[in-house]
Order: structure tokens, then sequence, then C-alpha cells
């Protein structure tokens, strides 16, 4: 990162992906898993992937390692079968997320 007029300026293509959604977000109010995915282009497998591998790593108990575990490996699969996009089912895809949440998740992400 680097300085530009007192601000914090990304020279990351994924974080300028991320401002661009956050935007979007701002505009709407929020926006749904699934237009987080699509605004986020290419870079929105990785995120997911990310996603869902830091609570199937994390130690914590009961299932939560099998259920992002199973998780990450259908979305595996959908990557192997050169996919450019994730499938979610609609219940995961039409979930709200608020502009607060993707503002805290980016401002902490970008540290």
């Amino acid at each position: 990162m680097f300085e530009q007029d007192g601000h914090k300026q990304s020279r990351g293509v994924a974080s300028a992906q991320l401002r661009k959604m956050l935007e979007l977000a701002r505009a709407k109010g929020g926006l749904s898993i699934g237009e987080v995915l699509e605004s986020m282009g290419p870079a929105g497998i990785a995120f997911t992937v990310l996603f869902l591998a830091i609570p199937a790593l994390t130690p914590i108990p009961g299932p939560f390692g099998m259920v992002f575990g199973t998780t990450l490996a259908l979305v595996s699969l959908q990557i192997s079968a050169v996919r450019r996009t994730v499938w979610l089912p609609a219940i995961v895809r039409n979930r709200q997320v608020s502009f607060a949440t993707l503002d805290l998740m980016v401002r902490r992400g970008d540290r």
C-alpha cells in the first residue's frame, strides 16, 4: 500500500474489486452474497475459497470444520470443472449482507 493525499491506496486487482463492490453496496444499502461474488468477477472464486478455508482450518468444536470443508470441496469441484463462477444454492446466494458488515470486512481485510 502507498499513501496518496493522506489516504491508504491499495495496488492489487482484488483490492480494486473490493472497493467497487463496497461502493455498489453503499448505493444499494447492502448486497446479496450472489451480488458480492458477481461484483468481484474472477476474484470472487478466490474469495469464496478463502472464506470457506479459514473456518475449515480453525479448530472449533462442533461440525463447523466438516460443513465448511465439505462446502470447500464442492467449490473445488466446480473450479476443476472449469466454471468461471461459483454456483450457490438460492438460499445462500440470495442472503443479504448489510453495507456495514461488508465495510467492516473490507477494512479488516485491508490491514
